[in-house]
């Protein structure tokens, strides 16, 4: 059986990339059973996944850079011979969703530009991936946030979707967030936007309804400690 340590990030089915933060016990009808406590990094959303399941579920430790690139070198390649039929071609090229990630690329043109430039011009980043859909395909199923779904399956999406929910928050988070700073009634997200990143994490009780846990930060040479309440801030200490 596949067996994964604190800290380690596996991938979820049908919900992407998490973390494992703690592993416990728990009772059931006088049986101790171990459980994985793993928080989803598209959500801040935090799964207990029994011992026994997690390779039925389909639990995995993420694939290595070579063999995902092996992958996306595959679905790049041609997927059918070139069509003498025009119609044939355009219909097909039309059929496609175009996704820029980071920025895009400059095209041929801004690439030809940047090679006269020189090595130092700062070229435009990220990729483009082109997919194919059928026929019955819905306005529904090309709306952003299904297609922002559908690509956590292949990559780490959370700065993009900070950034949308950083839009829609209370105007008096959204100003916490920026002065860099937590309040109550912020979400796991929303401090992780103002903080980053704990540098320490503490799960203080675990049952069937609630969740309780505490961050700590080490910021301007003060001890935050931020406390949390089903995803919520509830208190925050500073010393």
């Amino acid at each position: 059986m596949m067996t994964f340590a604190v800290g380690e990030k596996v991938v979820y089915p049908n919900q992407g990339v998490g973390m494992i933060e703690n592993i416990s016990t728990r009772c059931f009808e006088a049986r101790p059973e171990k459980f994985y406590l793993l928080r989803l990094f598209c959500s801040s959303m935090t799964v207990m996944v029994p011992f026994s399941n997690a390779e039925s579920i389909g639990l995995r430790r993420l694939s290595k850079t070579t063999d995902v690139t092996k992958v996306l070198a595959y679905l790049a390649g041609p997927s059918v011979e070139n069509l003498v039929d025009w119609k044939l071609r355009f219909k097909i090229n039309s059929d496609k969703i175009e996704i820029h990630l980071e920025g895009g690329g400059e095209g041929r043109r801004g690439s030809n530009h940047a090679n006269r430039v020189g090595a130092s011009y700062k070229r435009a980043g990220g990729s483009r991936l082109n997919l194919r859909y059928q026929k019955d395909l819905t306005d529904a199923d090309i709306a952003p946030q299904n297609i922002l779904r559908f690509m956590s399956r292949l990559l780490d999406v959370s700065r993009i979707e900070l950034k949308i929910e950083e839009k829609d928050m209370p105007a008096e988070l959204r100003n916490a967030i920026e002065a860099h700073t937590v309040i109550e009634n912020m979400t796991y997200k929303m401090v992780l936007m103002s903080f980053g990143d704990p540098d320490q994490k503490k799960v203080d009780d675990v049952d069937a309804a609630n969740l309780k846990e505490t961050w700590f930060y080490l910021k301007n040479g003060h001890r935050w400690v931020v406390h949390f309440e089903n995803g919520k801030v509830t208190k925050t200490q500073v010393f």
